[in-house]
């Protein structure tokens, strides 16, 4: 599989570098992973989330090292598979109801209570960026809300609004199926070089770049090739899909639509002062 990865450098100036495109090689099998879930690569280790477990493979040796973790309510404990983020030399993850913060090895160091359960919190300094699913005013739809946290996880302000993705306005034709999207945007934030990102290929290529109480030091628009979604893809995808057990439940209740376009970008992520966009 060939994969094209751009770089992000942010100093003084900003600028978009390509990379060849790379070689997927496998290294080695990982029999002891039963139920993957969510997964990070952070300073030459993958971090995956097994079920209520989170285990620690090695990229250069090519084994697991470490396993921690499990199901409960206690410290250092998950109800459920959590999400995982890398932040420096810390592990978060994000659990209902609380933030969990690791050293790179597993070891347990804090646990925070947070408000709300569809958010995940990034640290940067005394203060957190996290989003919320909100309703929007006519409550047929709902929008993503990234805002500032302090360090008790109340809102300072609201640093970004965006429909959420797969949805699409609901019409007023009550007889019409509302539109689901195949091909979803990525909204997302990061936190990198003491600033916080956020990303958004609704806009096409558009980052915005705050510092750490969420003033703006400017939106970064790189250029980039478009590339077309034709019918052909179009329909490999819906063929991939109706075999999912959910097909036909979703298709019966929404109509599936495409964009024109694939977004600007499928993935970021941080990488020392860079942002790696694939």
């Amino acid at each position: 599989i060939q994969k094209t990865r751009f770089v992000l450098c942010f100093g003084l100036s900003l600028f978009l570098m390509a990379i060849s495109p790379i070689q997927a090689k496998k290294i080695a099998d990982l029999p002891d992973i039963m139920k993957p879930d969510r997964m990070i690569i952070h300073q030459n280790r993958v971090y995956i989330a097994d079920g209520t477990s989170i285990k620690i493979i090695d990229t250069v040796k090519g084994h697991q090292t470490a396993v921690f973790g499990k199901k409960g309510e206690g410290p250092g404990e998950f109800q459920h598979s959590p999400r995982l983020f890398a932040v420096g030399n810390r592990l978060l993850v994000n659990a209902t109801g609380k933030l969990i913060s690791f050293t790179l090895d597993g070891n347990f160091l804090k646990e925070q209570k947070v408000k709300g359960h569809n958010s995940r919190y990034l640290p940067l300094g005394d203060k957190f960026i996290g989003r919320q699913a909100k309703a929007v005013k006519n409550g047929s739809n709902f929008e993503q809300v990234v805002s500032l946290y302090d360090r008790e996880f109340n809102p300072i302000k609201t640093l970004y609004r965006a429909a959420m993705p797969g949805m699409m306005r609901l019409s007023s034709n009550q007889t019409q199926k509302p539109k689901y999207r195949i091909i979803n945007d990525l909204i997302n934030y990061y936190v990198m070089a003491n600033r916080f990102i956020i990303a958004d290929s609704s806009k096409g290529f558009f980052l915005k770049i705050l510092d750490k109480n969420g003033n703006l030091i400017k939106e970064a628009r790189p250029k980039y090739e478009k590339k077309r979604v034709t019918d052909a893809i179009k329909k490999e995808a819906l063929d991939k899909l109706s075999h999912e057990a959910w097909y036909k439940q979703l298709k019966n209740r929404f109509e599936f639509v495409f964009p024109e376009f694939f977004p600007a970008f499928q993935g970021i992520r941080v990488s020392g002062q860079h942002l790696l966009v694939q």
